[in-house]
């Protein structure tokens, strides 16, 4: 029941996201950009210290996961 539960709630949000998009149709690079945004920010503030205490746990060099998070928004901006 719970896996049902949690199909419906994917398959309402990515309704109710496809509506917004097409009612908003005008602003989508607004929204677009915003989530973009969102996106780097809860990797950048939230993912990345985790990453870089896990990395030290394991007796890693974090300094690689910086360089590919660097890299990757230089490359997609």
């Amino acid at each position: 029941m719970t896996g049902f539960l949690l199909a419906l709630a994917a398959f309402s949000a990515t309704l109710a996201g496809g509506l917004f998009a097409l009612r908003f149709r005008a602003g989508m690079h607004f929204i677009l950009a915003f989530t973009a945004g969102v996106l780097l920010g809860v990797v950048s503030f939230d993912i990345l210290p985790e990453v870089f205490g896990l990395a030290r746990k394991q007796g890693l060099d974090p300094t690689g996961a910086m360089i590919a998070l660097v890299a990757g928004f230089l490359l997609f901006h």
